[in-house]
């Protein structure tokens, strides 16, 4: 997304997420920007710059939560997916801002809420 790319992946004992962000120099080229673990299937990795912008990654693996969908506020905008699928890698740049709440669910099928995004 924008000059930001994420992969998630298993190390073999843990489901881990990494970020690069675009060089400056080189726009062909990436650098390791920061990465994250979490214990729960889905999780969010927050991060803010200043006030220029915050960046919202929701990343995981939806075999055994069967979500799907999800939303979370920041900044008084709603963000979503509303077309979950077994792993979830999505990637929203805020601009503008150094919030870096993601107050919202994840959602099983009925509706029902199955976990809290911060």
């Amino acid at each position: 997304e924008g000059r930001f790319l994420a992969a998630y992946y298993s190390n073999g004992s843990e489901n881990r997420l990494m970020i690069l962000e675009e060089d400056n120099i080189f726009p062909d080229r990436y650098k390791y920007f920061g990465g994250a673990y979490s214990s729960y299937d889905i999780s969010t990795y927050n991060y803010g710059q200043s006030s220029s912008w915050s960046l919202i990654i929701v990343y995981g693996i939806n075999k055994d939560m069967t979500a799907s969908n999800y939303e979370f506020t920041n900044n008084n905008k709603t963000y979503s997916n509303n077309n979950l699928s077994e792993y979830i890698l999505d990637i929203y740049i805020i601009e503008d801002t150094s919030d870096v709440s993601c107050n919202g669910y994840i959602y099983d099928r009925e509706g029902n809420i199955i976990l809290k995004l911060y």
